[in-house]
């Protein structure tokens, strides 16, 4: 792996267990939904933590600092060695600057994904160990509403929660990496994962707004980037869209996806031209 540093990876992937286990055991504490001993068990508890913990303080502060997290995984290591010109080495080495850049991607990618799914079999197992196992008897609330869920079976939608969740979360670090690549300063890079995520929440709301007012808030769930980091759990504006959640989650996949392409190959243009 390219720029791969096993001391950092292991320092925060240590810094995401502890983040994880704070979280998980606030919101525990914190839970008043009378839903411990309930057909359901914990699985209310974990879908709420992955759509900011049901909007309590540390919840949404847990939110928000996954953002932060994801540019200092690894991507921000790239960052650095573009804006100090030590990727002119890394280059050379790789034959073009398109087969170096598909590498980080990659790397970044795969370290992301697993990321992702450590927190998520994280929460898992520390909700079915210290408050209650999952039960999927009973048709959950997140099952009844068909913008709150993938797949009509609980269990099925639990484990496609979190692979997309897994894939959503890649194709956002990717996002914040290519915007990296625009950038000339290391030091901003590193709050862009808040910055864009924040952007990416509030602005499709702030642009719908009309079409809210239209009852039609497909649209403005598409361009959410909650879409695809927390798959048919956070529909946008007062009118759900009618869609199943699934739905949703590719075509906001789709778009997302299709803006970095078409990002990416304008920066390696904008490269060849510059002579990298």
């Amino acid at each position: 792996m390219i720029l791969f540093s096993k001391r950092k990876q292991v320092f925060m992937f240590g810094l995401t267990i502890l983040i994880c286990i704070i979280e998980t055991f606030a919101k525990i504490d914190d839970s008043v939904i009378p839903i411990k001993n309930s057909g359901e068990g914990g699985l209310p508890i974990f879908y709420q933590m992955q759509s900011g913990g049901g909007y309590d303080f540390i919840g949404t502060i847990c939110f928000f600092l996954w953002f932060i997290l994801v540019p200092l995984l690894y991507s921000s290591q790239a960052i650095r060695a573009r804006t100090n010109h030590f990727d002119f080495l890394l280059v050379s080495r790789f034959e073009s600057s398109k087969k170096y850049w598909i590498r980080t991607l990659k790397t970044n990618a795969i370290l992301t994904f697993i990321w992702m799914l450590t927190i998520l079999v994280l929460r898992i197992l520390l909700i079915n160990i210290f408050y209650a196992p999952f039960r999927f008897e009973k048709v959950s609330f997140f099952l009844v509403d068909s913008c709150y869920y993938i797949v009509k079976n609980g269990f099925w939608n639990l484990v496609a929660f979190i692979l997309f969740t897994c894939i959503g979360m890649t194709i956002f670090s990717t996002l914040i990496l290519i915007i990296g690549m625009y950038l000339k300063n290391y030091v901003i890079y590193l709050p862009s994962g808040l910055v864009v995520g924040l952007f990416l929440i509030v602005a499709p709301v702030l642009l719908g707004t009309p079409l809210l007012e239209k009852h039609n808030s497909f649209l403005v769930s598409v361009l959410s980037i909650n879409a695809i980091i927390s798959p048919a759990l956070q529909p946008v504006g007062r009118y759900s869209p009618t869609f199943n959640g699934g739905i949703v989650f590719f075509v906001s996949l789709f778009f997302y996806t299709l803006v970095c392409y078409l990002l990416f190959s304008l920066r390696l243009k904008l490269d060849k031209k510059n002579g990298f």
